[in-house]
C-alpha cells in the first residue's frame, strides 16, 4: 500500500494571499506593494510598483541555514520591447550573482515575510513562438552555502597564511561570517580563534576551488614563526 503524503496546504498552514518580490541588481519584479505603511517598512528605496513576470518559485530547505530556490519567470515580448532584457539584467550581477527572495503571506495581521539573499548557480532559458514570450528558469541557493556552491580562482602570494584568512572572512562576496557568525574580528582577537604567530610564505595560486578548500589549503600553509623547517 502506497503512504500518502501530508498536504501541507492546509488550515492553519494554507497561504491565502501568498507574494513573492524577486531582486536582481537594481531590478526588482513580483506583485504592487499596495498598502503604504508596507511600501515605507518593506523597501523604502524602491517603487512601489513591480512588473510581474514571476509564474512561480519553488524553497527546498536543504537545513536549517540552506535553501535551495528554482524561480520561473516569463517575459511575454509586445511590439517595441527590449527582447533582450532579462540578458541586461543579469549581466548586472555577473560578477556577484546575487539574488534576493521576498516572499509571504498579505492575509496574515502582522504581514509576515521571509527576505533571504541566494546566490545564482545556473539559468536556463527557452522561446516559445505561438506566444511570443521566453522563459527563465533560474536556479539559486542561499548566499551562505557558497562556500561550497561557488568556485573561484585565488592568486599566487607570498604573504602569512593567517592574514588571509582574516581578509576572506571579512570578505562579504564568501559569505564565510553567514555560515560562522562567531567568527566577528572582535571573537577572533579576544579568543584567539585565528593564531597570527605564522610567518610569510609562498602561497600557490589557486584554481577552480570552493573557497571552504581554499580555507582549508591556506591552514595547510600555515607555519609556525619560530619554526625554521622548509
Amino acid at each position: 500500500m502506497a503512504q500518502q503524503k501530508a498536504n501541507l496546504l492546509v488550515y492553519p498552514s494554507l497561504v491565502e494571499t501568498p507574494f513573492i518580490v524577486v531582486e536582481i541588481g537594481e531590478y526588482s519584479f513580483g506583485v504592487a506593494l499596495k498598502n503604504k505603511e508596507i511600501q515605507e517598512n518593506y523597501i523604502r528605496s524602491k517603487a512601489n510598483f513591480f512588473p510581474n513576470y514571476i509564474q512561480n518559485l519553488n524553497v527546498e530547505k536543504i537545513n536549517g541555514a540552506v535553501n535551495k530556490y528554482t524561480l520561473n519567470l516569463e517575459y511575454r515580448i509586445a511590439f517595441g520591447d527590449n527582447p533582450n532584457l532579462f540578458e541586461q539584467i543579469f549581466s548586472t550581477v555577473s560578477q556577484t550573482r546575487k539574488i534576493t527572495f521576498t516572499y509571504g503571506d498579505w492575509s496574515y495581521p502582522s504581514y509576515i515575510y521571509a527576505k533571504e539573499e541566494a546566490i545564482i548557480t545556473q539559468i536556463t532559458q527557452s522561446f516559445n513562438a505561438a506566444s511570443s514570450s521566453i522563459s527563465y528558469v533560474i536556479n539559486a541557493i542561499s548566499a551562505s552555502s557558497l562556500l561550497g556552491a561557488v568556485r573561484a580562482n585565488f592568486p599566487q602570494m607570498y604573504a602569512k597564511a593567517s592574514d588571509v584568512i582574516k581578509r576572506l572572512i571579512n570578505n562579504e562576496q564568501y559569505g564565510i561570517k553567514k555560515l560562522f557568525p562567531g567568527m566577528t574580528q572582535q571573537n577572533i582577537s579576544k579568543y584567539n580563534l585565528i593564531p597570527s604567530n605564522d610567518k610569510i610564505v609562498e602561497i600557490h595560486s589557486q584554481e577552480g576551488i570552493s573557497v571552504i578548500e581554499y580555507l582549508k589549503y591556506l591552514v595547510n600553509c600555515m607555519q609556525f614563526d619560530g619554526d625554521e623547517s622548509t
